[in-house]
């Protein structure tokens, strides 16, 4: 199960950004991911798994992939006092503007696997 409340609705109003948010969450579930009675490594790499996945979604589902990258930007930028805790926007997560370029990499990544995958006809996105 995810949540998307009305103020991450509202600061992303392109469907792109927000579909990038989403299927990022939707990858943790993909993934089994559980932050229960796991360490602050453990939950930084779970993060950048649902970070590479969750933009392979958003392609698969038809949105842009780069969309994962503004949106960070778009959230990094709002990032003060408490709605930075509610996002989890430090601790677990990469610096915005290393996710950002993480996020740029794995959509390049994802185009490139999704061409391989027209031609050979694999499918690239497994958890």
């Amino acid at each position: 199960m995810a949540f998307i409340n009305s103020g991450l609705e509202e600061a992303l109003p392109q469907d792109d950004q927000l579909a990038s948010v989403i299927a990022h969450e939707l990858a943790h579930v993909v993934l089994g991911h559980s932050k229960e009675n796991t360490d602050s490594t453990t939950r930084a790499r779970m993060e950048r798994e649902a970070d590479a996945l969750g933009v392979r979604l958003s392609l698969r589902a038809g949105f842009d992939p780069n969309a994962a990258a503004r949106a960070i930007e778009v959230i990094g930028g709002r990032a003060r006092g408490p709605i930075t805790r509610l996002l989890g926007l430090y601790g677990d997560h990469m610096p915005t503007p290393q996710r950002k370029s993480f996020l740029l990499e794995e959509a390049i990544a994802a185009r490139q696997e999704q061409a391989a995958e027209r031609k050979g006809g694999s499918d690239p996105v497994q958890p």
